[in-house]
Parts: C-alpha cells; structure tokens; sequence
C-alpha cells in the first residue's frame, strides 16, 4: 500500500470515529430528553423488558392506563410519578404480540429504577445505532459510501432520531434497516464473502425480525432492491437464486399477513383501501415524517420552518441522485416503490381499525434515498458541489436543533397550542426552555438548555463530517467515483 492510499485509509478512518463520537452525543442529549413513557407504547415495552427478565408477574391482563402526559402536548411531564420506582405498575404490563429477541437482549441493561431503566435502555440503543452504521459504512464497497451516508444523513432528522433513542423495538428496525443495505448490496455485487461485511448483515438482519412482526417483508423490499440492481453484474445462476430468495421471503410474510386481513375497510370497497394505504408512504416521507405532531405520542409539534428544510434536503438528495441514473437504479427504485406501495396497501387493510403511523414506514427511508445516490454502472457518482453539501449540512443541524427543542418544551414546560398573546399558533424558543429550570423528572446530569445546546452543536459538527467526507478532492477520490461532470 503506497502512501497515498495509506493516508486516504487513516483519514477515512478518522472520519468515522469522529462522525461515531458525535453522533453518539447527539443521540444522548435526545435520549436524556423527554422522560419515562415518553414514545409511542412505551410503557408496554418497558414492562415487557422486565417480564424478559423475570422480575415481574406477567399474567396480568388488566386495564392498561396511557401516559399520564399523552396525547396533550399542553400537559408536562411533571406529572410522571414512577421515576424512581422498582418496577412499572401493574396496570403497564399488557398482553405483548412483538417478537420477543428485543426484550430478551435488553432486558439484560435494566436498572435499579424505572427512570435508570429507561435511560440505560436509551442509550444502548444509541450506542447500538453509532456501532452498526459505522460497521456497515467501514464494510461497504468503497464507491457506495458516500450513497450510504447521504441516505442516513436524509433521514437522520427529528423522528429517527426520537425513535432511536427510545426504549421502543422500532429502534432496532431503523437501526437494522440503515445499516443492511450497503454492505448487503456489496455482498451481492462481489464474489466471496468477508467476515466483517456477513457479521454486519446478520446483526442487522436479527436486528430487524426480532424487533417488530413486519420485519421479514422489510428485509424482503431491500433485498429484492438489491437484487434488481445487481442483476446485470452477477451470474445468471446467482440472479435467479436471489430472484427466488426474495419472492419466497415476501410470499411468505403477505401470506402470514393475510390470515386475518378484512375483505373491506369500514365499509369501503378493496381497491380504495389500497389506494388510501399506498398513500401512507408518501405520508412517512412527507408531512408524516416531517410536520407537527409526530414525536411523543404523536403530540409534540414541530415548527414548519422544520418540516419545509427537511423536505428540501430530502427529496433534493433524492433527484440530484435521480440525475445519474442507468438501468440497474432505475431497476432497483422501481421495485423499491412497488414493494413498498404494495405493502403499505396492505399494512392499511392489516393495521386497521389501528391507524397507521409514519413510523411503521421510517426504516426504509435510508434506503430509497441511498438507492438513489448511487453510482451508475459505468462508475458515475452523484456529486454536489461544496456549497451545496455544506447548505445541506446547516439545514440538517437546524431541523434538528428545532426538534429536539421542541421536545425539550414539550416535556419541560408543556406547549400551549395558542399564544396568550397575539391569536394563532405559540411557537416558543430557546429562551424558554432556558428560563424553565430542570425538572424533577430530567434524566441528564446538566440542565435542559445546556442540553439543547450540546446536542445542537455535536449533530450539526457531525454533519458537516459527513459533507466533508463525501466532498473529497478528486485527487483522493478512487476513479471509479470520479464523474466526468
């Protein structure tokens, strides 16, 4: 190795501590944030860590009480009350249908109390989350990497980042999702196997069955993707197993969906139900993902200045991708939409009368966002200039820094939804979550705003590594990432 290729390696290498180590600390700056029961269904989660465990009679089948805070994001959460508990209530623990790999690793990180719990299980997943994606990003072919971290960064806004760092299984989806992709396609693409890439894929691939029931029809969509956009370049042999591989995984998980799948919606006919659950996705993606109302329990609002940033950067790293495109990326995207505009379809008909939630979706937009960053057979990678990557990094920190504010608000202070002052909306700001003091529930060790403040700084200066990263001169860029542009 020439030393050219060494100092690309080490700086490389430096990247991805540094990305890991910030990322971490943004993690726990939202893990510390809002406080016990605080994501959607997690006082059932919580409890079914401490059945796991054996530290509580399960058999309980009693009326189960919501979030003393839920569903009204006026209400703090000064009215918590089992923080320092031994154990959650009886009236948390419920009859659980979720798989049951989830609750047995992390019932192993409970705490003496029900507020250590939490924060232990929060930033297990945190570090759980750095740890995987910087495996899969190290174990990727060298050319989808920059893909790999764009796909994360587009989707790394204020509900991945709440579901994340929450005591609830679709941490593990999201996380396992993130991180399969990359280093599964360059398995796919390259004849051999390595240790590192294989033990990636396989803890991303547990990751994800063990912790919610659609899982296998997740992994199905990215493998199926996979194989679309590896068809040209692998044996005929290899393509038709992988063919068969995807097809049998998706029959199966539809065919297991479809024991208890309605023939009508309320009264509606088939083909409208499908058309009202295909559009969920464009729900998760858009105003679902984004606009007010989906952190918590689907009670904290987000600003709209928030949502509108993280369209743009959103779909703007979507059809810059889009603008290098061949046959193999437009193969995998076109499978990609319609797996996953069928399984939503039926998801709808499944979940119903339960609405479905935008997060149920979230995993997979690492995926389509990558998929459309990556390179086109002839080695042509989508590139930004550095003025653009850098107006995508201050934009990703600004989402950010609202969300996790507003979350800090929501639980702190409790957010009016009209002003007192002048009519229409209350959009409240830094000033006062620093003027609110540290209530008796906060799980971090410095104040709220201290808080606020270290998480905005950590994400927004792990960002801009990632722009920095993908925006390498081209004398350190390998060829086959060099675009004639």
């Amino acid at each position: 190795m020439n030393r050219n290729a060494e100092a690309r390696v080490t700086r490389t290498r430096g990247y991805a501590w540094l990305m890991a180590l910030l990322f971490f600390v943004s993690l726990v700056t939202w893990s510390v944030s809002s406080p016990v029961g605080s994501s959607p269904d997690e006082d059932v989660h919580l409890a079914a860590l401490y059945c796991a465990a054996g530290r509580a009679d399960c058999s309980l089948d009693v009326g189960r009480p919501f979030a003393c805070f839920a569903r009204d994001s006026r209400i703090s959460g000064d009215c918590v009350s089992i923080t320092d508990d031994r154990m959650p209530t009886a009236g948390q623990f419920a009859i659980d249908d979720y798989p049951s790999l989830y609750p047995r690793v992390m019932s192993g990180f409970l705490g003496d109390t029900v507020g250590r719990s939490t924060t232990n299980i929060r930033l297990v997943n945190s570090l759980l989350a750095v740890g995987l994606l910087i495996a899969s990003f190290m174990t990727c072919r060298r050319d989808h990497r920059a893909p790999v971290l764009l796909g994360w960064a587009a989707a790394a806004l204020p509900l991945t980042m709440f579901m994340i760092a929450s005591v609830n299984p679709n941490a593990w989806t999201v996380i396992g999702v993130a991180a399969l992709w990359g280093p599964l396609l360059g398995m796919w693409l390259e004849d051999g196997l390595t240790w590192e890439r294989t033990t990636v894929v396989l803890v991303a691939a547990l990751m994800i069955v063990g912790s919610r029931t659609e899982g296998v029809l997740l992994i199905g969509i990215v493998f199926a993707c996979v194989v679309a956009y590896g068809f040209r370049d692998v044996r005929r042999g290899k393509s038709l197993v992988g063919i068969a591989l995807a097809g049998a995984g998706l029959v199966a998980a539809l065919v297991q969906a479809s024991r208890e799948m309605p023939t009508t919606d309320g009264g509606r006919p088939l083909w409208q139900t499908l058309i009202m659950g295909a559009a969920t996705p464009f729900e998760s993606l858009g105003g679902g993902h984004y606009f007010p109302a989906q952190l918590g329990w689907l009670d904290t609002p987000i600003p709209p200045v928030a949502a509108a940033l993280g369209l743009c950067v959103f779909f703007g790293l979507t059809f810059v991708g889009l603008g290098r495109m061949d046959r193999p990326k437009a193969a995998a995207l076109v499978t990609f939409w319609l797996l996953f505009l069928g399984a939503a379809g039926l998801s709808w008909i499944v979940k119903y009368p339960i609405p479905l939630q935008p997060r149920y979706f979230l995993p997979l937009l690492t995926v389509v966002a990558g998929l459309a960053l990556l390179p086109t057979a002839a080695g042509k990678l989508p590139l930004l200039t550095k003025t653009q990557l850098g107006l995508v990094a201050v934009a990703l920190g600004i989402v950010n820094a609202l969300g996790l504010l507003y979350l800090c608000l929501r639980f702190v202070t409790g957010i009016p939804g009209e002003s007192t002052v002048v009519p229409g909306p209350y959009y409240p700001g830094p000033s006062d979550l620093f003027s609110a003091g540290t209530p008796d529930w906060w799980l971090g060790y410095v104040s709220p705003f201290v808080t606020w403040l270290i998480g905005t700084l950590a994400y927004t200066t792990a960002m801009l590594l990632v722009m920095r990263y993908v925006y390498m001169p081209r004398s350190a860029i390998p060829a086959q990432e060099v675009s004639d542009a």
